[in-house]
Parts: structure tokens; C-alpha cells; sequence
């Protein structure tokens, strides 16, 4: 398989070494804007090509991942999908899916797009600090898009599931759902309490001292 990554942060490099790992045959080319990363994941065997942009190196990928955080990949998306063949499958690892299905729709993309999201995560972040461990055993949301078959998702689910995820297949709008009531509301009313005993304490720092 030749497979391509562009963003190479904590999660695309532990999905990346996930591959390497299972599938030490896989080719795997690899693009960030911060080109250290890509050296450091040259050294530890990652990946096989470093791209210090988007070019030709990502052409016959059977899967090219987008791993940039969610607005970034959005603005990468036009510069990608010119090196998509018809046997490429287009993939991401974003927290939210609609936008980015719908910014395809808009720019007109004919190929095949498989939306992902690996319910996984650390509280560091870069390549530094990327490991298989990360991923491994977590679910991986899928949300195929209108041109993708039924054996081209059955084999996506299978890809994933062979490097250590567990693949569902969901709803573009249900994912978005669920994951803002399961992930990002708890992030907004712990943010939402901070602040409030912030502006609310007294002077001896009842409520916010650390002592």
C-alpha cells in the first residue's frame, strides 16, 4: 500500500506508526508545515518520504489521511484532492465531519471521501509525544461520503480495524451530534466553572488557591 499523510501531529503520527507497525511493507509519504517533524519521523522509520509540500509524492495513494487540526484542513483540501486517483480513498481525523464533507461538496470533489474520527486522544500533543498505544483499541468513527461503494467501505473498515481500531460506520449529522454532547459540552461547562470561581472568589482565595 502507498499511503499518505499530510499533518503529521499526534494523531496522524500515531496512526502512521500504527501502519508501520502492522503493515511494515506500506509506503508512506508524508507532508507538514513544520518540517522537523517530518525528519524525526525519517529517522525513527515512519515514513519513507518527507514532503515539504504538497506535490506529485502523493500520487497512487491507496489512502491519503488528512491529519491537520479541522480549519487546516479545510484550506488543504484543494491543493490534496488534485492527487486523488479514482482508486484513492480521501480520509480525515477531525472532530467534526460536516464541514469538511460539505466544503468537498462545494469545491466539487468526485472522488471517494471516507470521514474518520479516532475517538482517542492525549493531553500532549506533536509527533514528539505520537505512539500506536494512543490509538490502539479506540473506536474510529466513520461518515462515507456519496461516492463511496459498499466494498470501498467495507475494505476502509477493514484497513482500519487491521491497525488496532475499532471501526462504526455513523451518520454525518449523528456524529456531529454525539460528539458535541459527549466530548465538547463537558469541555464548555468546566470552562464555564473556572471562570465562574475566578470572578467569584473572595480575596483569601477560598475557592481557587492551591493550597
Amino acid at each position: 500500500m502507498k499511503i499518505g499523510f499530510v499533518g503529521l501531529g499526534l494523531i496522524g503520527g500515531s496512526i502512521a506508526k500504527a501502519i508501520r507497525e502492522n503493515h511494515p511493507e506500506s509506503y508512506i509519504v508524508a507532508y507538514d508545515i513544520y518540517g522537523k517533524l517530518l525528519d524525526l519521523a525519517l529517522v525513527d522509520g515512519t515514513i519513507n518520504k518527507a514532503c515539504y509540500e504538497i506535490d506529485d509524492n502523493f500520487l497512487n495513494c491507496d489512502y491519503i489521511f488528512l491529519c491537520a487540526p479541522v480549519t487546516g484542513n479545510e484550506d488543504n483540501i484543494r491543493e490534496v484532492i488534485s492527487y486523488c486517483g479514482k482508486n484513492t480513498i480521501l480520509t480525515d481525523v477531525g472532530s467534526t465531519k460536516g464541514n469538511i464533507h460539505r466544503a468537498l461538496d462545494e469545491i466539487g470533489f468526485d472522488g471517494v471521501f471516507i470521514g474518520g474520527h479516532p475517538m482517542a486522544g492525549s493531553e500532549k500533543y506533536g509527533y514528539d509525544n505520537a505512539d500506536s498505544s494512543i490509538i490502539k483499541g479506540a473506536y474510529y468513527v466513520l461518515t462515507p461520503g456519496k461516492n463511496a461503494s459498499d466494498k470501498q467501505i467495507e475494505d476502509y473498515a477493514s484497513f482500519v480495524k487491521s491497525i488496532g481500531l475499532n471501526p462504526v460506520i455513523m451518520d454525518i449529522e449523528l456524529h456531529d451530534t454525539a460528539t458535541g454532547v459527549i466530548s465538547h459540552v463537558p469541555h464548555v461547562i468546566s470552562a464555564s466553572l473556572v471562570h465562574f470561581l475566578i470572578n467569584h472568589d473572595n480575596d483569601k482565595q477560598t475557592m481557587t488557591s492551591r493550597q
